[in-house]
């Protein structure tokens, strides 16, 4: 957070006069296990990582009582998701298993509108699959980076916006870390 927050400022400068005397606040307090429990008030939140995805970060939060999900960046849903050099298809994958598992009603997304189980699914978690086993295969068979992100057939993710421009960028990044597994 230290080393990015700069970015992240640099990045809300649209904001212009609103942003004035922004200053970033790092936590106090840190999560150490990957399942931690909290009562705040009465309602239960249960912090759930899984080693990030989108970012190294990324974690969900559980409401259960109320079956509603905050996935942050685990979920993009109506946009193709995003992929960044710090970014991990795997581990991704690893945190949204949490959401199959927990089976909220409702997800916050980090991206998009509030969703459905089902609407992630397809939206984040099949994209990433898809890309994965695309790449996996190619980098096994050989095939160079260029072949290789020409024939991922991202028509089923056609839907989400970006998609014509992002889905060849996450087919090249995909496949470099793929070559790194």
């Amino acid at each position: 957070m230290k080393k990015r927050s700069g970015e992240h400022l640099e990045g809300l400068k649209v904001l212009k006069e609103r942003l004035d005397g922004t200053v970033p606040t790092l936590p106090t307090r840190f999560v150490a296990d990957q399942d931690t429990r909290l009562e705040l008030g009465g309602t239960v939140l249960e912090l759930k990582y899984r080693k990030g995805g989108h970012t190294p970060g990324d974690m969900v939060v559980w409401l259960p009582q109320k079956s509603v999900l905050f996935a942050g960046d685990v979920v993009y849903v109506d946009r193709v998701l995003g992929l960044h050099p710090v970014s991990n298809t795997r581990n991704w994958l690893e945190s949204f298993a949490v959401i199959d598992a927990l089976k909220p009603q409702t997800i916050v997304p980090g991206h998009g509108n509030v969703t459905n189980r089902a609407t992630a699914q397809a939206h984040t978690r099949d994209l990433l699959l898809a890309l994965r086993a695309h790449m996996k295969k190619a980098v096994d068979d050989g095939v160079d980076l260029s072949a290789a992100v020409k024939t991922f057939d991202g028509k089923p993710f056609s839907n989400l916006k970006h998609a014509d421009v992002w889905i060849p960028q996450l087919a090249n990044q995909t496949y470099l870390e793929m070559e790194r597994e």
